[in-house]
């Protein structure tokens, strides 16, 4: 897959989370400062990113491993900066 293949790809699973994103900022559950696609992105992008650094056609064990060791940090991580903060008192 080409460099417009995995574009096309990124852009098509952007697609197809708008909708949910829209949902979760409707609901209250996902920030509304910060605009869907930027939110899509940052969930999507760095993905792409661990595809292609560690998840190719020679990748080893020891590299898939670390792919999904980063890629679940990443989205505990995002998941955190994109929610709406509850006001729970302690």
């Amino acid at each position: 897959m080409g460099p417009d293949g995995l574009g096309n790809v990124l852009r098509d699973v952007s697609e197809q989370l708008r909708p949910i994103f829209d949902a979760g900022q409707a609901g209250g559950e996902l920030r509304k400062d910060i605009p869907v696609d930027v939110a899509i992105w940052q969930v999507i992008g760095p993905l792409a990113g661990l595809r292609i650094t560690y998840l190719h056609g020679n990748a080893s064990k020891a590299d898939i491993e670390h792919a999904k060791t980063l890629a679940k940090t990443r989205l505990k991580t995002v998941a955190q900066s994109l929610s709406q903060p509850t006001n729970i008192e302690e």
